[in-house]
Formats: C-alpha cells, sequence, structure tokens
C-alpha cells in the first residue's frame, strides 16, 4: 500500500513533530525556571550594589585597567627616582671615600717627613746637650757659629 520512501517519509516527519514538541516543552521550562530565578538573581544583586559592589562592566574593566596603569606608571618612575637617588649617593660616597684615602696617604706622607725631622732634631738636640755639659764642665759657654746653626729651628 504505501511505498518504502513514504514509510521513511513518515518517519522522519513524525521525529520532526516530536522534536518539535519537546522543543516547545522544554523551551517553556527554561522560561518558567529563567522567571522563577530571575527575582532571586535581582534579590542578590541588589543586596550587593547596596552593600557597595557594582556590577561589572566594560567601562569599569577599562577604569580599573587605567588606574592600574596609572599606578604602575607612578611606581616605575618612583622606583627610577629612587634607583637615580641612589646612585648619585653612592657617586658622592665613592668621592669621599677616594679623598678621605688620599688624605690618608698625604698623613702618612707628612707623618714620615715630621719622623725624619725629628729624628734630625733629635740628633741636633743631642749635639747641643753635649756642648752645653762640655761648657759646664768646663766652666766656658762660648756661643760659635755651628751651634747657632744647630739651635735654628729648634
Amino acid at each position: 500500500m504505501f511505498g518504502l520512501s513514504q514509510k521513511i517519509t513518515g518517519i522522519i516527519g513524525g521525529a520532526m513533530a516530536f522534536a518539535l514538541v519537546f522543543t516547545a516543552v522544554w523551551a517553556t521550562r527554561v522560561n518558567h525556571l529563567r522567571a522563577e530565578h530571575k527575582e532571586t538573581v535581582d534579590a542578590v544583586v541588589h543586596e550587593l550594589e547596596t552593600a557597595g559592589f557594582k556590577p561589572v562592566t566594560k567601562s569599569r574593566i577599562a577604569a580599573d585597567v587605567q588606574y592600574l596603569a596609572t599606578a604602575a606608571r607612578t611606581n616605575r618612575k618612583s622606583l627610577d627616582d629612587a634607583t637615580k637617588e641612589i646612585g648619585r649617593l653612592n657617586g658622592e660616597a665613592d668621592a669621599r671615600a677616594k679623598a678621605y684615602a688620599d688624605a690618608k696617604a698625604r698623613d702618612a706622607s707628612t707623618i714620615a717627613k715630621l719622623d725624619a725631622l725629628a729624628k734630625g732634631s733629635d740628633r741636633r738636640i743631642q749635639i747641643l746637650e753635649g756642648i752645653r755639659q762640655h761648657a759646664e764642665a768646663a766652666g766656658d759657654c762660648p756661643v760659635a757659629a755651628g751651634l747657632i746653626e744647630q739651635a735654628e729651628g729648634l
């Protein structure tokens, strides 16, 4: 009575009708659930907004990104400024350390010169002391030209 192609067409048509009815029932159920939970979601959103939380929007995200970028630039500039200041202070400290080392070397040289002069003075003092003792023992104290030279600078 019916041909094979008609049976297949009938089966496919029945399956499509079933799928259409199932989709309509499912969409109705989803809409009902969505409406049921929309009130709950709206209440939670209202509580969050009342507590100070704001919904996330693209403009809010962009503002947050801009704020963070500005803060990062400020921190980077501050870090660069601190690095430059530390470099400047290190340069000053190095200059002071070099000046101290140079002064210490000059002081060592001056001390060596003064020690040499002191040894010469000690020698001249010994000569003068010897002349004085000899003059006391002899009872005579003439002042010789060499004696005046020895006494200069003491």
